[in-house]
């Protein structure tokens, strides 16, 4: 019985590796690509442009010694 389970649990831990590695590698690089062009042919485009907007602004911030919260705790 107990072999049986170990045989099992080992089953589907590699399935949900399995799964995990083919999202991460495959399925999320592709959304992450795909949405925000997706987004700015619709009326949400204003999410895009504010993302970008922030991205430009907080670019130089861990050359400038980072944010003082993170530093202090």
């Amino acid at each position: 019985m107990l072999t049986w389970l170990s045989s099992a649990y080992k089953t589907v831990m590699e399935t949900v590796a399995v799964v995990h590695y083919v999202y991460v590698w495959v399925i999320l690089p592709i959304v992450s690509i795909g949405l925000p062009i997706y987004l700015l042919t619709t009326r949400a485009w204003f999410i895009v442009a504010l993302y970008l907007i922030w991205y430009f602004y907080d670019f130089d911030t861990p050359r400038k010694g980072s944010r003082r919260w993170v530093t202090t705790h």
